[in-house]
């Protein structure tokens, strides 16, 4: 009887020892699933992503600008300007973390003291119709060259009116600047049209082209009287005297 009552109490207790085991892996596994925010955290780092790719696309970006040009002795915006300056407006309104510094210029006429301040006027013409139009001031300064970055060498009036302008340059942004030539204004305030260039050049050929054919009809006909032997005629000077 003894020994039927040890082997029941043996079998309780191991039915209770296998109970606890139970309950402790229980536990255990609850533990693990109590860990899974973690999980959530690396979900809620998605956004420096979306941060990146941004980022990104700001890398790609081309910022084209035209080349704002201006009259003589003037630091006025043309109805040209404004207009290449309200596209670029709308770009830099849409890229806030771009800085841009405007850089006026002049040709090389005038004092360097005087040129300094005129390029001064001019760059300031320019971010003050930008910042009108909406361009916060933060993303704008300004200088001047004056006449020391000359953008074409030469004294024509064609050269001396590419060199009167205010352009751009980037100071912060990961961008790519394009800057387009823009409308050019002669000395007497007159826009400069591209055909009329095209004109005028094709007219200094054609003046050109006449002078070569009349010297060699004239060095033609010097050659045939010295063969026969004439005197060439020779025009007389209208300052000679006898």
């Amino acid at each position: 009887m003894q020994r039927l009552l040890i082997i029941v109490i043996a079998l309780v207790t191991s039915f209770a020892v296998m109970a606890c085991n139970k309950n402790k892996t229980e536990v255990d596994n609850a533990g693990d699933v109590a860990q899974a925010p973690p999980i959530a955290e690396e979900t809620a780092a998605a956004p420096d992503n979306k941060i990146e790719v941004a980022q990104g696309e700001t890398r790609e970006l081309l910022l084209t600008l035209q080349k704002v040009h201006f009259g003589l002795d003037s630091a006025k915006l043309i109805p040209q300007a404004k207009e290449a300056l309200e596209m670029a407006a709308a770009t830099l309104i849409k890229y806030p973390e771009v800085l841009v510094q405007v850089a006026g210029h002049t040709d090389e006429r005038g004092p360097a003291e005087y040129n300094k301040i005129l390029g001064e006027k001019r760059a300031a013409a320019v971010v003050d119709y930008l910042i009108e139009l909406g361009v916060s001031k933060e993303q704008l300064s300004l200088t001047s060259f004056g006449e020391e970055e000359l953008d074409s060498l030469g004294s024509t009036s064609k050269e001396h009116a590419q060199n009167r302008r205010a352009d751009f340059r980037i100071m912060k942004g990961d961008v790519q600047l394009v800057l387009e030539e823009g409308v050019i204004i002669d000395d007497l305030g007159r826009v400069v049209q591209p055909e009329d260039e095209d004109e005028t050049e094709t007219a200094k050929n054609n003046a050109s082209d006449q002078a070569e054919a009349a010297r060699k009809l004239l060095e033609a006909d010097q050659v045939a009287k010295a063969e026969t032997g004439e005197e060439p005629v020779i025009e007389a000077d209208e300052n000679t005297t006898e």
